[in-house]
């Protein structure tokens, strides 16, 4: 008898509304892939204000030596971005030993994340208040971490210049301890994971300070951030309504701390955001 062909395509036969199971998730993660890439575009590539001074004195560009990016070593800590690039490497460590330690890459079952450390209001009630330091350093797969990344870089690219490290750092902290007692107050029964809370916090702190920005290179750049951080803020939560599965108390708690946190750094302070 011949060998038999290789089946390429089968025929399913199942109701509509089965296939669009996972219609939510695909939603996201085109979301998340297409609005990271778009701003990667618009805020990584850094304007150099000697060079555009070089070109308006000589009507030349500038040679390119001394630009260069060398791959990935801007995310090397350094004076202005310090904070943000040991927080990457902490998450990235944490992800590591996850799923070293047996925690699948893509589906993660939530008895493994309490077992973990992940944040739930009956925990915390129990006394394991340690829930709420480790819970946002876990991750629920390589998705949410990889999103996670790009929006802390974002965010710590932007601000930590322009606010200083102590000042993002306590914003990360306070944010995600709002994020896990937000979760334990509103939703209990479903754990608090991830850093979507730290994120959103330092989002509120864009968007509190960009409101009295005065003119100038770093104010432009955080009504740029304003505006991204606002579209991306919006398009989570409607994506989080729709989707039963997802801890919004999490992302707005944290996000609640932000605005609060930027807007007593804003009445405070008596210099123009462009001047620190």
């Amino acid at each position: 008898m011949p060998p038999a062909r290789p089946v390429l395509l089968e025929a399913r036969y199942q109701p509509y509304e089965q296939r669009l199971d996972k219609s939510l998730e695909v939603l996201r993660l085109d979301l998340l892939w297409g609005g990271g890439l778009f701003l990667g575009f618009l805020l990584l590539p850094k304007l150099n204000e000697r060079r555009v001074q070089h070109y308006h004195e000589t009507g030349q560009s500038a040679p390119d030596d001394e630009y260069v990016n060398k791959g990935l070593a801007w995310l090397r800590p350094r004076s202005g971005f310090f904070v943000t690039p040991l927080l990457l490497g902490l998450h990235g460590a944490c992800f590591l030993v996850l799923t070293v330690g047996g925690l699948g890459p893509f589906e993660v079952e939530p008895a493994d994340l309490l077992r973990w450390g992940a944040s739930t209001g009956p925990a915390l009630r129990a006394g394991q208040w340690w829930r709420l330091l480790v819970s946002p350093l876990l991750t629920a797969g390589v998705l949410p971490w990889l999103n996670a990344a790009w929006a802390l870089v974002f965010a710590g690219r932007t601000l930590e210049p322009l606010v200083g490290r102590r000042c993002l750092l306590a914003t990360y902290s306070t944010a995600a301890l709002a994020g896990g007692l937000a979760s334990a107050l509103f939703q209990p029964g479903s754990p608090a994971v991830g850093a979507d809370g730290t994120v959103m916090g330092l989002f509120g702190l864009g968007l509190a300070l960009a409101i009295p920005a005065r003119a100038g290179g770093a104010a432009v750049r955080l009504e740029v951030f304003a505006t991204l951080a606002a579209t991306f803020g919006v398009v989570s939560v409607l994506v989080g309504v729709a989707s039963e599965h997802l801890n919004l108390a999490v992302p707005l708690g944290g996000l609640g701390a932000g605005l609060l946190l930027g807007w007593l750094i804003r009445s405070r302070s008596q210099r123009p955001i462009s001047s620190r």
